[in-house]
């Protein structure tokens, strides 16, 4: 099948294109057959490119070879899509480029009413939902988790049906990173502090390739006594999934996490009751004890420039409460004061 575009036409699809599989394809690399009319290939691409070998095997200008195929005349992108997909049923093509090409066309159809919602896409479409859910979900996975997928260039191919494994991770781990933002990793919040979807997001990617790289076996690497980990069986990798599930939306954990944070309050609470007992000494010294101690937090910042970001933060926090006890013991001791005028 061929279809007749005008130039706006076919950039259109080229841009529709270019985004589904992250090609740079150029209206320039076409050539008009007419004012304002390009010719693409619908489908059938296969069959076109072996009619045009045998014609130069033959000895024939491809100017005046012609195949006799169905026109679609300045169809929509959407049109051209779902054609592609309709064909593809027959010859499949690999399912990543199959969930790049649903979404698409389900996006396209959405955007000029085709379809009302996904539901509708699902009703309308000759697939079955099992295949269209896949590929919502598959599309929905970080980019860098879905390269994997179809790169071949470092000799490691993720198979499709265990990235929608590692697609079932995201969901569970994101609710509890919203409900325990100071177990994303490598993230510093501080109080009352909500994490961005994006740092979400991010700790979720990075979750889904610890899950890739946990694999339990192992085996000896170019004789060097190094070891690699070997990919994970689909499912083996969906024993590893549950189980992280269920731990992150159990109450086991839950309760675990609380006794956790508990001692950890408790702690924080000793903390201050020292550092208040140790201002106490201080003011009860004079003023040459509060002078030294303006003095020492003067050269906190040159003296830690070279300590880490947690490690500051944390003398930061500390400084900051032990202003905050001064103040609130000041106000509190004038408070008396006036009580006592």
């Amino acid at each position: 099948m061929y279809a007749l575009l005008n130039r706006d036409e076919l950039q259109s699809y080229l841009d529709s294109v270019n985004e589904t599989w992250s090609t740079d394809a150029s209206i320039e690399e076409f050539r008009p057959e007419g004012p304002d009319l390009y010719r693409i290939v619908v489908f059938g691409h296969r069959r076109t490119k072996a009619a045009m070998e045998v014609a130069i095997d033959k000895g024939f200008s491809l100017d005046d070879t012609y195949i006799d195929a169905q026109v679609l005349y300045h169809p929509s992108t959407h049109e051209i899509l779902s054609a592609q997909l309709a064909e593809g049923i027959m010859i499949p093509p690999p399912p990543e480029r199959e969930a790049a090409l649903i979404e698409n066309t389900y996006r396209t159809g959405l955007a000029v009413g085709r379809y009302e919602s996904m539901a509708d896409f699902e009703r309308k479409s000759p697939m079955g939902i099992s295949k269209i859910t896949n590929a919502v979900h598959f599309m929905q996975l970080p980019d860098s988790v879905r390269e994997l997928v179809a790169d071949t260039d470092n000799g490691y191919k993720l198979n499709y049906t265990r990235a929608l494994l590692l697609r079932r991770i995201a969901e569970p781990y994101g609710a509890w990173l919203r409900r325990h933002p100071n177990l994303i990793p490598h993230l510093e919040l501080a109080d009352y502090d909500v994490p961005s979807n994006e740092q979400i997001e991010k700790a979720v990617e990075e979750r889904m390739f610890k899950a890739l790289r946990d694999s339990p076996k192992k085996t000896p690497r170019c004789g060097d006594g190094l070891v690699e980990r070997l990919p994970w069986s689909t499912a083996k990798l969906g024993e590893y999934v549950r189980d992280r599930i269920e731990f992150w939306t159990s109450d086991v954990a839950e309760d675990s996490l609380t006794l956790f944070e508990s001692a950890a309050e408790r702690s924080r609470k000793e903390r201050e009751e020292a550092d208040i007992k140790e201002m106490t000494r201080l003011l009860d010294g004079g003023v040459i004890y509060a002078k030294m101690l303006g003095q020492i937090a003067a050269r906190m910042p040159e003296r830690l420039k070279e300590r880490t970001r947690a490690q500051r933060l944390r003398v930061a926090s500390r400084l900051s409460r032990l202003s905050n006890v001064a103040e609130e013991a000041s106000s509190a001791i004038y408070a008396q004061l006036a009580d006592e005028e």
